[in-house]
């Protein structure tokens, strides 16, 4: 907005100006008269006709006029406006206008395509008409479209601080369908009467760079309602002088449509310059961003979501919808303003809401308090978390009803975000237990939010629960779960990076597992776009486990070994090397209770427990050996038809050193009767029982 004194010289030039306003509907209609035309209205007459034979078309949406240059466009805007009320121009070439030209109007339902074509202003060198009316509205009851029009190039990069299109008039909906603007002085792209009949739709896709010195302006001026309508994409860079903001109208509403986006970067101090209410609705799907950046033409460090001048009581609300998506940097000052201006955010299930600062030792909301409305009750988590230089840290775990939120509530941090959490709807956690096998498969099998791409997922897995209670949901429970170290019984902590799909990445084997009940945990954490540094978890969910004991040795039935002519025999006498394994998931006790002879056991030997002067005797002991420890057990004496003295060895589960043992007899034979070594062969009765805790 310029200065109070040119909006009065306006004012001025508006009264000289009415006289050609008049209504859309009065020129569709002809007037009735028996009165024969002026000398004017022929002059009119005959410059359509004119107008008519010198291009092609017939104004119509399947036929329009084609023009080429300033003066056919000219009269083509004269031209009657065929049935519906609509007349319809589609540019062939390049327009480029001069001075000569400006004033330019617009008096009927009109749809301008500019089939990709420019329209350019040759201004002069000396007194360019920068702050002069171009093209302007000369009727009430308008729809007017802009589209597929190009503006500025390097040859004529300038314009009017009134904008593509001055509108003057009242119930005017304008629209701009696929504009590329890029101008450099007398850049305002929009400027309006301020008559909230007005609405101002942006379609397609836009760029709008204002970039210059010399009447600049804001984004829009004097538009009460602005709608960016579903699935379009516009994108708006302003540094120019002149004004302050990048919105200015009272009582301005600014809505997003479904799946719509607005990129504002902006160098000016505010947002919207209104002392009235302003309100921002972004809807499903839908994209509201604005980035304050230090400019080369506009050189504030203020930083403002809505200016306050000294009337008025107005305040600035969102409201973001499903999934929609709000994010607000600086790059100047951190997010000031009086109290007023503290934003009422009210949230109905979006993606996030982001403040965010750089550099990062900027306190984000130093100069403001946000507060949040909770609006939807579909069972996520909305945390607040926020970021300081030693990373993310929580500030509320589930937002319910208003939260205000302060610089001292996030420990000063340089970014705040109210974020939709992850949220986990499969858990998948099969215990597998086998022969050398004794572990749990998990997955995640689904992740709730159908974009989720990139990521990590978490587990833990305990032997024994985390949290006290019975709801795994409650913020204590999250939080013990959060904390749990191996001091509360977690056995193993893996985070896997997920680069694309979680389903299939997320997969992970816990090996080696005691039979017994584990706690199960995982969570799932989301990377989104234009969020960086945040990573938004799920709540923890937990699934009870119980893996099977399973017993599985592997041992001799017998042991062969021939006996020594006399004296002390040993290991190195058995026939073969002999070892007991353990291949199952508990600890085991071994042991030996009777052993046999078998049939190719040489008949003249037999076992005692003693011996003095007899012959063909035979002390024989069992010995078994870890092979880990090297601790060994000795069973003896072995007595045919006897019992043994109980005397185990321990077998640890499959995966651990300690789980096998060599097995090997020895002990002392008396003097042979007869010559040669005698072989000798028993068989073994062997119990094996779990170690119990």
């Amino acid at each position: 907005m310029k200065k109070m004194i040119q909006m009065l010289l306006t004012s001025v030039i508006l009264i000289g100006f009415f006289s050609m306003i008049v209504g859309a509907d009065e020129r569709a209609s002809p007037i009735q008269s028996s009165v024969e035309p002026t000398d004017g209205i022929q002059k009119d007459l005959k410059e359509n006709i004119t107008a008519r034979a010198s291009y092609a078309g017939d104004g119509t949406e399947n036929n329009p006029y084609q023009v080429s240059n300033i003066s056919d466009l000219k009269s083509a805007l004269k031209a009657n406006a065929a049935s519906g009320n609509t007349l319809y121009i589609q540019l062939t070439a390049d327009i480029a206008y001069t001075d000569s030209d400006l004033t330019i109007a617009v008096s009927k339902n009109t749809v301008l395509d500019g089939a990709n074509h420019y329209i350019l202003y040759k201004a002069p060198s000396s007194w360019p008409s920068y702050d002069a009316s171009h093209f302007v509205t000369a009727a009430n009851n308008l729809n007017i479209t802009f589209k597929n029009l190009k503006y500025g190039n390097a040859t004529y990069p300038n314009s009017s601080y009134y904008g593509i299109l001055r509108v003057l008039n009242s119930n005017i909906n304008f629209v701009l369908e696929n504009i590329d603007y890029n101008t450099v002085k007398g850049s305002q792209p929009f400027w309006g009467n301020s008559n909230p009949s007005n609405t101002l739709t942006f379609k397609g896709t836009n760029s709008f760079r204002t970039d210059g010195d010399v009447d600049g302006g804001e984004f829009v001026e004097g538009f009460t309602t602005l709608n960016f309508a579903d699935d379009s994409k516009t994108t708006v860079y302003n540094d120019s002088t002149n004004s302050d903001a990048v919105f200015w109208c009272a009582k301005q509403k600014v809505n997003i449509g479904k799946n719509a986006t607005l990129e504002i970067t902006t160098s000016k101090e505010y947002l919207f310059y209104n002392d009235d209410d302003v309100t921002i609705n972004v809807q499903e799907k839908g994209q509201f961003t604005c980035k304050f950046i230090k400019g080369k033409n506009y050189t504030a460090s203020k930083a403002e979501l809505r200016s306050d001048g000294s009337w008025g009581n107005g305040t600035i609300t969102m409201n973001f919808a499903k999934d929609s998506i709000g994010c607000f940097r600086t790059e100047k000052d951190a997010f000031t303003g009086t109290s007023r201006n503290y934003p009422t955010i009210n949230a109905t299930s979006p993606n996030y809401i982001l403040f965010e600062a750089t550099p990062t030792n900027k306190s984000v909301i130093s100069g403001i308090t946000p507060k949040f409305v909770r609006k939807d009750t579909d069972g996520y988590n909305y945390p607040i978390d926020y970021l300081t230089t030693s990373g993310q840290k929580h500030f509320v775990t589930n937002v319910s009803g208003t939260q205000n939120v302060s610089a001292s509530n996030i420990q000063n941090g340089y970014s705040l975000v109210y974020a939709r959490a992850s949220q986990m709807t499969g858990l998948a956690a099969t215990p597998k237990v086998g022969v050398d096998l004794s572990e749990i498969d998990a997955q995640v099998k689904k992740g709730a939010s159908s974009s989720f791409s990139s990521g990590r997922v978490s587990y833990k897995l305990a032997k024994n629960k985390l949290y006290s209670g019975n709801d795994v949901t409650l913020g204590e429970a999250q939080n013990s779960i959060d904390k749990a170290t191996s001091a509360e019984g977690v056995l193993e902590s893996p985070v896997i990076n997920i680069t694309s799909d979680v389903s299939k990445e997320s997969t992970y084997v816990f090996q080696n597992l005691l039979a017994q009940t584990y706690y199960l945990y995982s969570k799932i954490g989301e990377q989104r776009a234009s969020a960086s540094g945040y990573i938004f978890d799920s709540p923890w969910v937990e699934e009870v486990v119980a893996v099977q004991p399973l017993i599985a040795v592997t041992l001799p039935d017998s042991i062969d070994f021939t006996s020594s002519l006399a004296g002390e025999f040993g290991k190195s006498n058995n026939l073969q090397n002999y070892v007991a394994v353990n291949h199952g998931n508990v600890p085991v006790n071994v042991d030996l209770k009777t052993i046999a002879s078998n049939t190719g056991c040489s008949p003249d030997v037999s076992l005692v427990d003693q011996f003095d002067n007899e012959t063909e005797k035979l002390v024989l002991k069992l010995t078994a050996e870890n092979t880990a420890s090297g601790e060994d057990v000795t069973w003896s004496p072995l007595l045919e038809g006897k019992p043994i003295p109980s005397n185990p060895i321990k077998l640890d589960p499959f995966w651990e050193t300690s789980h096998q043992a060599s097995l090997y007899v020895n002990g002392k034979q008396s003097v042979p009767l007869g010559a040669g070594l005698k072989a000798v062969s028993y068989k073994l009765a062997v119990e094996v029982k779990q170690v119990t805790r």
